[in-house]
């Protein structure tokens, strides 16, 4: 057993410090690290951040599982994700609200400087972003700031944000005369700023319904709206490329659409038809940029299985990219939108594999093994399950059930003569793991795992009631879903995502479906 730090109880927190291999995980003499289970990547990446120096990327193929488990253990504080697009990049359909807010809010995290922890997928890592230089126009707007009115709605064009007569949506903004309207993707109601003459006198967030003020506000931040590079530079050097694209292809209808969204994209002002051009605004630039040279990155499952999925990615993309072409849809040689797979390949040298399974003689002194487990499964036997956690408690054992049904299983637990302690939050910086302790706490992990050298047993909702369902994902359902006014994207609205794999459904797990013959 490790010894308490002096001072007080064990946190688990201060159980995994002591955890040599894991100690060797953010010193950089790792390359395998073996007997992860899972579920417990999510908590080995917030110890992690908690322990570098720098960033900490973990790369998932099941990132929002990943990212709910972190969120777990440390709550959303220096916590970001990372999702791939849920439209292909040369779309005039944007990808969805809720993918652009993930996206933008993690690399303004970056920008701040302290270490963070951010989530990604595969795929995600393919998908271009803004250059770094392209977050130094944002900042803040405080009140009494002595800034003109224009200049904020021009740093507010070049953010990409929509102006609109009233503000409805995150990413659009409104003006009249001294006042400027802002609906932020970092908000969840818009702002109002007004000015008396070149200094901002009041900023209030407003009811979009009512347009009433709701609550004082004295600074907010000035994030982008799109994942577009819409600066003079950028429109300049897409402009350049996209004049040597060949339309003679297409038809007809597209061939005009083509020509007014061109003319959309020389006024540097987002709308319609823009995003159909990103392939040409953001040239090269990926989120490794932003996480730096010193970041640690971590791989679920190993680097091979990442790169897999990758490629896959690439290729169904790629491909449907040469049926728009073929069908007249897009010009000859228009670009896919997403980066060569040795964007990945360059980063990855550096890399970490998580993996569930001994390592041990693979990969020589860069590897080690936790030793850690799934949680056994005791679904209908809650006797066997009562019984077993009896004897190990007595033996010093301690363990954590993560539930939605907190407070039945104190119940049954208490029914079966074990004493359980009800914990509020299980944040792992101060959850005490003393040993003989039953501790419950209302969440939702992903699945239940044990440390044995810790002596620590996590178990969770699928391992004590079987099958559950977990609560739905904005991500994953399509928070919103734009509608194109081009032939090409309302038939690749109806259909074309449920072609490519790794598009957004009409349907996700979780949401009732008919079936023809068996009903509901």
């Amino acid at each position: 057993m490790i010894e308490p730090p002096a001072g007080g109880a064990p946190t688990l927190a201060s159980r995994l410090d002591a955890v040599v291999p894991l100690a060797a995980l953010v010193n950089g003499s790792l390359r395998v690290l073996g007997g992860v289970p899972s579920a417990a990547v999510g908590l080995i990446a917030w110890w992690a951040r908690r322990r570098a120096s720098g960033h900490v990327l973990v790369i998932a193929t099941d990132p929002e599982t990943v990212y709910a488990d972190a969120r777990l253990w440390g709550g959303e504080a220096r916590l970001g994700l990372w999702p791939a697009a849920d439209t292909p990049g040369f779309d005039r359909i944007p990808p969805s609200e809720e993918v652009i807010r993930r996206r933008i809010a993690t690399l303004a995290l970056l920008r701040d400087g302290e270490p963070a922890l951010v989530v990604a997928s595969p795929a995600g890592l393919l998908r271009p972003t803004l250059p770094t230089g392209a977050l130094d126009s944002t900042g803040e707007l405080g009140r009494g700031t002595r800034i003109g009115r224009d200049a904020v709605i021009e740093r507010l064009v070049r953010l990409g944000y929509r102006r609109v007569t009233a503000v409805t949506s995150p990413g659009e903004m409104a003006v009249r005369g001294g006042i400027v309207d802002v609906f932020g993707l970092d908000r969840g109601r818009p702002w109002r700023a007004e000015w008396f003459g070149d200094e901002v006198d009041e900023i209030r967030a407003f009811d979009v319904d009512t347009q009433t003020s709701v609550a004082r506000l004295e600074r907010v931040r000035m994030l982008p709206a799109r994942e577009l590079d819409l600066s003079p530079e950028a429109v300049r050097r897409a402009q350049e490329v996209v004049a040597g694209l060949d339309v003679g292809g297409c038809r007809p209808e597209v061939r005009e659409q083509w020509q007014q969204d061109l003319a959309q994209l020389e006024l540097g002002v987002y709308d319609d038809g823009v995003d159909l051009f990103a392939p040409y605004l953001n040239q090269g630039s990926s989120l490794f940029d932003h996480l730096g040279k010193g970041a640690l990155v971590l791989v679920a499952g190993g680097v091979e299985r990442a790169r897999r999925a990758a490629v896959r990615h690439l290729e169904e993309i790629e491909g449907l990219r040469d049926q728009e072409e073929a069908r007249g849809e897009l010009p000859a040689g228009a670009r896919s939108g997403l980066l060569d797979v040795g964007v990945l390949d360059a980063n990855l040298g550096r890399a970490v594999d998580l993996v569930p399974g001994d390592v041990e003689g693979t990969a020589g002194a860069a590897a080690a093994d936790l030793g850690w487990r799934g949680a056994e499964p005791y679904a209908g036997r809650w006797d066997a399950f009562a019984a077993a956690l009896g004897q190990e408690l007595a033996g010093g054992g301690c363990c954590l059930v993560v539930s939605r049904q907190e407070g039945r299983v104190q119940e049954l637990t208490g029914d079966a003569g074990l004493v359980s302690t009800m914990v509020d939050d299980p944040d792992a910086a101060t959850l005490a793991a003393v040993a003989g302790a039953l501790l419950v706490t209302a969440g939702e992990v992903s699945a239940g795992f044990r440390l044995p050298d810790l002596g620590i047993a996590v178990f969770s909702d699928h391992e004590l009631f079987g099958a559950v369902k977990r609560r739905g994902s904005p991500l994953a359902r399509g928070a919103r879903r734009a509608e194109s006014t081009s032939a090409r994207g309302a038939r690749r609205a109806a259909a074309g995502r449920a072609a490519a794999p790794g598009f957004v459904l009409e349907f996700a797990p979780g949401d009732l479906v008919v079936h023809r013959d068996h009903g509901v």
